[in-house]
């Protein structure tokens, strides 16, 4: 665990330098200072971590990558920044997918446990993603913490579809698995 620490030190110590130019490059002042301060934050908050920064000119917009390891599992998270932030969301890709897509729920079965289990009728509305959520004060790592809520919101669905469907090939109805579970 202490080497893979320090390849991720080590690495960050590469892309340091450029992230920080792509930084300084941003001519839209309060996106700079802003990013400056988050980019720190999530240097700290996340140690297994790789951050990488582009900005693109033309178009005005700031890419923020980072690629967090939890427990060696991979999370890919993309922040396109444009100039309305931090008065509108960035999109967020996450593992290479627009986050609205995992937003959405497969089926209605899903969003009746969804409505059962935490009282939502959806998951958009339910994340910091939707614009009557979000606010200046939301940073990137309040939405990082935003995506992992949401993917424990579908895993307990999941669990609770799948207790539902034992349940019923078993014949055994009054046995309240699911608090047992949760």
């Amino acid at each position: 665990m202490e080497k893979q620490t320090q390849t991720y030190d080590l690495f960050r110590l590469l892309i340091d330098e450029p992230n920080k130019k792509a930084i300084a490059s941003i001519n839209i002042k309060c996106i700079k200072s802003r990013l400056t301060r988050e980019y720190s934050d999530l240097i700290a908050k996340y140690p297994n971590s790789i951050i990488y920064i582009y900005y693109n000119e033309e178009l005005k917009q700031v890419s923020f990558s980072i690629r967090i390891d939890e427990i060696n599992k991979m999370q890919n998270y993309v922040f396109i920044i444009d100039r309305e932030y931090p008065f509108h969301p960035p999109r967020l890709i996450y593992n290479e997918q627009p986050y609205s897509n995992f937003l959405k729920l497969p089926s209605q079965r899903f969003g009746n446990y969804l409505q059962k289990l935490f009282d939502k009728n959806c998951l958009c509305c339910a994340s910091l993603d939707c614009k009557y959520n979000w606010s200046p004060g939301v940073n990137l790592s309040m939405m990082i913490n935003d995506v992992n809520k949401m993917r424990r919101y579908k895993r307990c669905i999941v669990y609770a579809i799948l207790i539902d469907q034992i349940k019923d090939k078993y014949l055994i109805d009054d046995i309240d698995i699911l608090t047992y579970i949760m």
